[in-house]
């Protein structure tokens, strides 16, 4: 994963003890470890930003850089709310708007902004027509068209990188860190399956028979003892189609070596999100809109895993649940 350089010096800038400075000589022998530190002091950084605590150990450049934000921040909040009180029922994501300019500018002290930019960033965000009447129509765009305009208005590139980011940061604020809890029971008001809202990851096949592990504690398949499994895991060729099992946006597609290896999540209604893990690849481009049952991937065993199949999770608002409840 790439990382702007502006963030790594930012994120550089919070090393106050040892403890840091030993990870970043680390470089030489993991330099995958290295990116996840910078990655989380970044998450992080964002949250203090928003409104979360300061770590008390923040260096005085990171602080600044903080301060900063914040009040780039404000002026970014002001034109949200301003488009806002002009569209009918509608509104902009204020997390995700913070996210694109925080992913660009966190960091750049160099780059003073006024007013007239905060108006034209924000309507990079939006789209303007008039009804029969002639009575203009504000109503916001999708993130791939937001992206697009926020390249020809800064004429920076956004990059799938900084796609990825800015799905990582949007998720984390709205729905903070991920928790699984194997007794959760879902209540048949929340989620109805007989409505057939969520589909099948195969369509035409009978899933439920290619379960190879369920979702609750475990034996560590790639370690030593017990481990909670956050998904289902369904047993397929490398390379079978995987269907999105409803509409939705992409928050991000992330080709890892580790882990999850080639992942995607998606973002539905009602704050559910969907993981699709160990992917050979990845059909679909975070910030994109897709559709229920429409191909976003193809079955394999990338990251840790040890032969071919999906990993499909659930999390609603955050917190990771059985599949078996949704999925039809």
């Amino acid at each position: 994963m790439a990382v702007n350089p502006l963030l790594i010096k930012a994120a550089v800038a919070v090393a106050t003890d040892k403890r840091f400075w030993i990870t970043l000589v680390s470089i030489i022998v993991g330099f995958l470890l290295v990116i996840t530190s910078v990655v989380a002091v970044i998450i992080n950084s964002f949250s203090f930003i928003l409104g979360g605590k300061m770590d008390i150990g923040a260096s005085a450049q990171y602080k600044e850089y903080v301060v900063e934000m914040k009040q780039k921040f404000d002026g970014i909040e002001s034109e949200i709310t301003s488009l806002n009180s002009k569209m009918n029922g509608e509104t902009l994501e204020s997390e995700h708007i913070k996210a694109v300019f925080y992913t660009l500018y966190f960091g750049d002290a160099k780059t003073n902004f006024d007013s007239a930019f905060y108006k034209r960033f924000v309507n990079c965000f939006v789209s303007r027509g008039k009804d029969e009447d002639g009575k203009e129509i504000i109503k916001p765009v999708g993130w791939t068209e937001s992206y697009i305009n926020i390249e020809n208005l800064t004429g920076k590139s956004f990059s799938e990188n900084h796609r990825n980011n800015v799905g990582e940061l949007y998720y984390n604020q709205k729905y903070g860190s991920s928790k699984s809890d194997e007794n959760y029971e879902v209540d048949n008001s929340e989620i109805d399956n007989s409505t057939g809202q969520y589909g099948s990851p195969f369509i035409g096949i009978n899933w439920r028979n290619y379960i190879t592990s369920e979702y609750g504690m475990r034996k560590n398949p790639t370690g030593i003892g017990e481990k909670m499994h956050t998904g289902l895991d369904i047993g397929m060729p490398k390379g079978t189609p995987i269907n999105a099992v409803d509409g939705g946006v992409v928050l991000y597609a992330k080709r890892d070596i580790t882990g999850y290896g080639y992942h995607l999540a998606i973002e539905h209604a009602s704050g559910i999100v969907t993981l699709y893990a160990h992917c050979s690849e990845l059909l679909i481009s975070p910030g994109q809109k897709v559709a229920k049952g429409e191909v976003i991937a193809k079955v394999g065993t990338t990251g840790n895993s040890t032969g071919n199949h999906l990993h499909i999770e659930f999390l609603v608002n955050g917190k990771q649940q059985n599949p078996i409840k949704f999925l039809n």
